[in-house]
């Protein structure tokens, strides 16, 4: 099994060496029979070799869960795209298509699954780059299979010639990812660190992507495909429109996407439009305090802290506003001496307001506000219990800065700036410090901007989706059952009295990001829905040898009605009736301090908003806010863990599996 292992290894190295050859000269060949053919199959073969080899050493040496994403992402590319060119024609696809891309969508479920999984399977304390990467690139192999699905299912293209451009998009969407493997995997031993790796993860797809919307746009003039947005919508099936929506949306590898519509006009289709970007952010000033060796009390000056983050979000109101959420996916610790100390900002939500719209080729300046929860703990080896407590506390700075707009691309340098920096901190179980935090934040981003539902402006805007929504809605079948995921946030809201009586060095329980699962109904006349759904999560409090635990899982019906639709924004509230189990946990030591659980139904509140340009769309973008006013675990000697909370679903995408057939 050795000789197989390290088999496995060599081989899987050697074929990725040839792959990274064989594309790059498939890349520069002309387009015709001779060396792009045949360094094409070459190609091809390589890469099964590589995916199969991953697929191996995770089955019976190692799990890998690099490897398993990347791979599954990577066959299914390679595959379509080769296969492509044996079926020109549509009709042509085989029970080998059929099968692929089957089994590829369910295995891109099933890893998107896995990405949900993996607090629960690892815990709370993983990095939140394991569970994006696992649905992102889920997502991805989902998308890429769906789109070809659809392909196979439609009657007419946009194109004689959109095998060409389906291959063309395929093979180098599989070349990318094969550069970011090696990139990720071997780029340390020859490119520089300088602590921001996760641009070797971005920088192949935004340049890949780049150069491939601009050779698709080229091809399409040498071969007279060059249609209008207008033209395109009309010879289009809505088949393949869902298809090309996909594949715009999560692997923005189709032709590049205007991305300022709502320049051209305003109308509920061009109100809102995604966002996806990276930011590095950096603090600026603040102190803190610590015991040294002697027992005396010592300033220590906050350094330089970039963390990188990834941006989920949208502009809204026609480039007048933007509602993004950050979630941090690299930081790192400051050390002096004996002391060492973390600080740096959770997952953020900021609005954005452009009194001058964003519009291409120009620099606009924005103000707007953040809920930024921050966490702060300090180690110091003088004490016999060295790790401090983690303070967890949210603010609402202020920030302001400038957008430069270039297309489907914006640039953004913001200063945030958090007036209320100053807190106590315990440096240890009997001593309280003030505390300055970094009252200042540079940040540098880069976001992609692209739209989802434009091609659904025409039929609005000619009467034909409201003559649609009439019989569809007299029928009844507007009327669905919806499944939601997405991510939330619990925000406490009191504060537990035992914490404050016995144990003030520990803080109060403060914030957690867990999945949130929905499965309802939609009733389309009263525009009504119903919905259960699933929290779970799990908050950790540490300092001078006490760990503490509270656990909260929620079953919750909630029922909602919506108040009006604003150019396809739609508020919606109403009751919450929720099925509770709760828990607190706390050691000292090795001796259990107590162990107490509770079950109980609790009533709240459930609102939030749609983004939702027509009733018809099989899938919408959703924003949950969910108030639990009593929320408490009693304890034995008469105090209470308060788990009273405000619930914060950043986006979760709802869809409508009967629509999308």
């Amino acid at each position: 099994m050795e000789f197989l292992d390290h088999f496995l290894v060599k081989s899987h190295a050697i074929s990725g060496a040839l792959v990274l050859l064989a594309g790059l000269l498939a890349i520069i060949a002309r387009k015709r029979k001779g060396l792009h053919t045949t360094v094409g199959r070459l190609y091809f073969w390589g890469m099964m070799w590589v995916c199969a080899s991953a697929w191996l050493t995770i089955s019976f040496f190692r799990f890998n869960l690099f490897l398993l994403v990347v791979g599954v992402f990577s066959f299914y590319l390679t595959f379509s795209g080769y296969r492509v060119l044996k079926r020109r024609q549509l009709g042509e696809q085989t029970w080998v298509d059929w099968t692929a891309a089957i089994i590829s969508a369910l295995m891109g479920i099933g890893l998107m699954g896995f990405g949900v999984a993996v607090p629960f399977l690892y815990g709370w304390g993983v990095s939140l780059a394991y569970p994006l990467l696992c649905m992102l690139f889920g997502w991805f192999t989902f998308s890429s299979a769906w789109t070809d699905i659809k392909i196979f299912r439609a009657s007419e293209m946009d194109s004689k010639m959109w095998w060409w451009y389906h291959h063309m998009q395929a093979m180098l969407g599989s070349y990318i990812a094969a550069v970011t493997a090696f990139v990720v995997q071997s780029g340390h031993r020859f490119l520089p660190d300088f602590g921001m790796s996760w641009l070797y993860w971005v920088l192949p797809g935004v340049i890949g992507g780049i150069f491939i919307g601009r050779w698709i746009r080229k091809y399409r003039k040498q071969f007279g495909d060059s249609v209008s947005r207008k033209e395109k919508a009309k010879t289009t099936p809505k088949s393949m429109k869902k298809g090309l929506e996909l594949t715009v949306i999560f692997l923005l590898l189709t032709q590049m996407v205007h991305a300022q519509l709502y320049v051209e006009k305003e109308t509920r289709h061009r109100f809102a439009q995604i966002t996806l970007g990276v930011d590095v952010q950096s603090g600026l000033g603040g102190q803190t305090r610590y015991i040294d060796a002697e027992g005396i009390m010592q300033n220590l000056d906050f350094d330089m802290s970039p963390r990188a983050r990834i941006i989920i979000g949208g502009t809204h109101f026609w480039g007048h506003a933007d509602f993004h959420v950050a979630f941090p996916v690299y930081g790192r610790t400051q050390k002096s001496g004996e002391q060492e100390i973390a600080f740096g900002s959770g997952v953020e939500t900021v609005f954005k307001y452009y009194p001058l719209r964003i519009e291409s080729g120009k620099v606009r300046p924005f103000f707007g506000v953040s809920l930024a929860p921050y966490v702060l703990e300090q180690y110091n080896e003088n004490l016999i219990f060295e790790n401090g407590p983690e303070k967890r506390f949210t603010r609402l700075p202020l920030m302001t800065g400038l957008t430069f707009n270039k297309g489907a691309h914006l640039l953004e340098a913001s200063l945030m700036y958090n007036y209320d920096n100053e807190l106590d901190y315990y440096i240890s179980r009997d001593v309280k410090a003030s505390v300055e935090t970094s009252p200042f934040f540079l940040s540098v981003a880069y976001k992609y901007m692209f739209d989802t539902t434009v091609s659904a402006e025409e039929d609005w805007e000619s009467g034909r989706t409201a003559k649609v929504t009439d019989v569809l809605a007299e029928r009844g079948d507007l009327s669905n059952f919806f499944v939601g995921i997405g991510f939330s946030s619990a925000w406490w809201t009191g504060s537990s009295s035992y914490i404050e009586d016995e144990r003030p060095f520990l803080e109060q329980h403060r914030l957690n990001v867990m999945p949130d699962f929905s499965l309802g109904y939609y009733w389309h006349k009263p525009d009504l829905n119903a919905a259960l759904s699933y929290r779970s999560y799990h908050n950790e409090q540490q300092a001078y040898g006490v760990a503490q635990k509270a656990s909260r899982r929620a079953l919750t019906l909630e029922v909602t009605k919506s108040l009006g639709d604003y150019h396809g924004f739609v508020p919606f509230i109403g009751p919450a009736l929720s099925y509770e189990s709760l828990r607190a946990q706390e050691v000292q030591g090795s001796q259990t301090v107590f162990d107490e659980s509770e079950e109980k139904l609790t009533y709240g509140l459930t609102f939030g908003w749609d983004i939702r340009p027509n009733r018809l769309q099989w899938f919408i973008l959703r924003t949950n806010l969910r108030y639990f006013p009593d929320l408490q675990l009693d304890l034995e000697n008469g105090k209470a863990i308060s788990f009273d909370n405000i619930e914060f679903n950043f986006i979760q995408m709802v869809i409508y599996p009967e629509r999308i057939w």
